[in-house]
């Protein structure tokens, strides 16, 4: 996936808020939208040149640069120890697009440590006199942790801070992060957290070549467009559209592209008229088109995924904006209508020939829901189509994408969303004899009031008795469970039963699943867990179902030789006959196979089978310990990963943690900007490129 694309993809992927529920009857259309404000925050330390050896953060940039709509305003700062305004927030015009432009070559990876506190503070330094008429979105891109100083304890304290003082007061503020981490070393829960309680959304480029899809995705989302639909490399314009734009996404490999228009003009980055401009990059194009021909247009190129076609338009397609941050269990409703001027078209005779649907894509395993909004309600009196969105049960990405099709024009809107649990679960265990274990259990929903909610644990012992103890609040929607003096050993399993009130004063209550604990006690077995013997459930017959009876023919009576079937008889013989000569073929070559000499040596037995144990078991010298975790399935070892809990392990001198996340590498223990080739800096680059402070240490 290059880079340009998954830009992209992360500017799709951000924005929104947290929506506990919703009226239908008051979602949102036209009178909320305000004009965005985008501020990009790009990570340039040291650890960059491993993560990013191309340096492909500046191309991807220099898309955002040409997406930016005219009238918002966008702003993009650098940081390592210190954070530099690369390009100031300004409105956004064609003299601003040429200074970030030129900016964006400054971008490199020189700069020591990673103080994303110090650049989120930075970004945001006019909290206080923020313009109502805006909304501001941050674009957050680092590959490493919070490092401020070369004291973990101050990187631990740093960290703690954008916890309980910077995300709180961004949050109030109304602020949406979007982050992307490049690199699996990135702080990943820090991220999710930041973007979850801002309504915004997380993204993991695995490479520096998903840049600019991901960088893409969070500009749709901190700045909707409206597009056509783009099928087999053709669109249609109609005579309400006053500009296009393509962005066209090439196959790696592959020749230019080509515009063709209704009349069959062909346009090419060499030769194209005045009322179009062509801006192209190693793997993509971007045309904008003024004043365009009405008729069907096509694309001449082998097109990759997330190419598509942006207008501007009298005639729009405006869609309520969607959670982006999402709980397994959470309600969403979405409404969409057709606009003119700003206005909603609520007329019957024109509604009556619009086909409004939406689809929802899951992106994890592809599944697809189909819904048509104009059989719900074929003509809404007030213009605007509604619907609840029932499909978001489980955890994963989803794309959703409106789309208005009439007799001569059509539409389309496109929002990303997150599904995720709602609860977090780990534990630690320490390794003495017995060992003693601490649950813990954070809710992710920032919306629950910690000071109002408690935490039940109940805990199964191996012998099957129960027994229910209240969870101490360790912090801000944090409850741990103590597990101490256990002398018997088995399989511990618990869960947490949660009860309390939302900010808004709803009640809440919810149920996680079950997280079962090995215990081990020196000179006792463990017993497996037993599964309860499952029966089949009995299964009801299906209703019979009448079937219409056909009127009686008169038939003509038939006598007993008449109604012999000798055909079917033939059959019969010929199927005995047949079984006859199987068996006798099957005698045959027994007695030839037993009366050979030579047998197989699989046949003989194992006696002649000799195993070297250590090249089957492998050099156990480098192994590492091994944390058992039993689940409800009754896996006996390993660690298995439950319906809602992801598990991650850490190992150190005294304890090993078992903490509920997604599958993770192993992260590399060297803090982001301490590796030695930050020692080379080149002294040629501009002095504005980092805001370097000469009396650092560091800088010596």
């Amino acid at each position: 996936m290059n880079t340009t694309r998954l830009v992209l993809l992360v500017v799709t992927f951000f924005c929104s808020s947290f929506a506990v529920a919703q009226d239908t009857n008051n979602l949102a259309i036209t009178d909320t939208e305000l004009t965005p404000d985008v501020r990009v925050i790009i990570d340039i330390s040291g650890s960059m040149k491993k993560n990013d050896p191309l340096n492909l953060r500046r191309p991807a940039l220099e898309l955002l640069v040409q997406l930016f709509p005219e009238g918002s305003k966008a702003g993009v700062w650098t940081f390592g120890q210190w954070v530099n305004n690369l390009v100031p927030s300004k409105n956004v015009d064609d003299a601003w697009r040429t200074g970030a432009f030129s900016q964006a070559s400054k971008i490199n990876s020189v700069a020591l440590r990673t103080n994303i506190p110090a650049a989120l503070e930075k970004a945001m330094d006019d909290i206080d006199k923020l313009d109502p008429r805006y909304k501001v979105h941050l674009i957050l891109l680092t590959d490493g942790m919070v490092d401020v100083s070369k004291s973990s304890e101050e990187n631990r304290q740093a960290r703690q801070r954008i916890i309980d003082v910077i995300l709180p007061r961004l949050r109030d503020a109304g602020v949406t992060i979007h982050t992307v981490a490049l690199s699996q070393n990135a702080d990943q829960e820090l991220m999710q957290r930041l973007a979850v309680e801002t309504d915004g959304l997380a993204a993991v480029a695995e490479t520096a070549e998903d840049l600019t899809n991901i960088f893409v995705q969070a500009f749709d989302a901190a700045a909707p467009v409206e597009q056509l639909p783009l099928d087999d490399n053709g669109f249609t314009v109609d005579s309400s559209i006053d500009e296009f734009t393509a962005l066209i996404f090439r196959k790696q490999g592959t020749g230019a592209a080509t515009l063709i228009s209704p009349d069959n003009q062909r346009y090419t980055v060499d030769e194209y008229g005045s009322d179009i401009t062509w801006f192209r990059q190693q793997n993509y194009d971007l045309i904008t088109v003024r004043n365009p021909r009405a008729g069907d247009w096509a694309i001449e190129a082998q097109l990759e995924p997330n190419s598509r076609i942006t207008i501007v338009s009298d005639l729009s397609l405006k869609v309520s904006p969607l959670a982006k941050s999402n709980f397994v269990g959470d309600s969403a409703e979405m409404a969409a209508a057709l606009t003119e001027q700003a206005v909603v078209i609520d007329r019957p005779e024109f509604l009556n020939l619009v086909d409004m649907s939406y689809t929802v894509t899951r992106r994890d395993d592809g599944q697809q829901w189909q819904f048509s909004l104009s059989e719900l309600d074929p003509i809404p009196l007030d213009g605007t189509f509604r619907s609840s969105l029932e499909v978001l049960q489980q955890v994963g990405i989803y794309d959703v994408v409106v789309q208005a099709s009439g007799k001569t024009f059509q539409r389309q809107k496109k929002q990303t969303m997150a599904v995720r649990e709602a609860f977090d679960i780990r534990y630690r265990s320490t390794k003495s004899n017995p060992p003693s274990h601490k649950v813990s259990l954070f809710a992710r929903n920032h919306h629950i009031d910690g000071d109002n909610t408690t935490a039940i644990a109940s805990v199964t012992l191996p012998d099957g008795s129960q027994e229910n103890i209240e969870a101490i609040a360790v912090g801000d929607r944090r409850w741990q469970l103590n597990l101490e003096g256990i002398n018997t050993a088995g399989y511990y399993a618990v869960n947490f039963i949660v009860s309390g009130q939302l900010s808004n004063g709803d009640s809440v209550t919810a149920q996680t699943h079950t997280l079962q604990i090995e215990h081990p006690v020196v000179g006792q077995t463990i017993a497996p867990v037993t599964q309860p013997e499952s029966k089949p459930e009995p299964v009801a017959e299906p209703e019979p179902i009448e079937e219409p009876v056909p009127e009686p023919t008169p038939e003509p009576e038939a006598s007993v030789e008449e109604g012999t079937d000798w055909a079917q008889m033939g059959l019969y013989g010929a199927i005995v006959v047949g079984n006859l000569l199987v068996v006798l073929l099957g005698f045959f070559a027994y007695k030839m196979i037993k009366g050979s000499n030579t047998q197989s040596e699989i046949l003989e037995g194992d006696d002649d089978v000799e195993v070297d144990q250590d090249e089957e078991i492998g050099d156990k010298e480098d192994t590492k310990p091994e944390v058992t975790v039993a689940t409800e399935s009754g896996s006996e070892s390993g660690v298995k990963e439950s319906d809602n809990f992801d598990i991650e392990i850490e190992d150190d001198d005294t304890e090993v943690e078992v903490e509920v996340e997604a599958e993770k590498e192993n992260l590399d223990s060297q803090l982001p900007g301490e590796e030695e080739d930050v020692k080379e800096v080149d002294v040629d680059l501009p002095a504005d490129a980092i805001d370097i402070d000469p009396g650092s240490e560091d800088d010596k």
